[in-house]
């Protein structure tokens, strides 16, 4: 354990904040989940894009 109150949470209660960390907004929350989601769903149309140039490489 380190003498560091910062890199040490045992002198704190369970779920108690640091102060220098003020709440989140939670709509950084939801842009967050908003720009996850796009990317999966980015991620998931070049796969299909990939898995089809493929099918057609392979059925010539």
């Amino acid at each position: 354990m380190s003498d560091d109150p910062v890199q040490d949470p045992g002198d704190r209660p369970e779920g108690e904040r640091r102060q220098d960390h003020p709440p989140a907004d939670p709509g950084d929350a939801a842009r967050h989940r908003t720009f996850g989601r796009l990317a999966v769903l980015l991620g998931l149309v070049l796969v299909a894009i990939a898995g089809y140039a493929t099918l057609l490489i392979l059925v010539e």
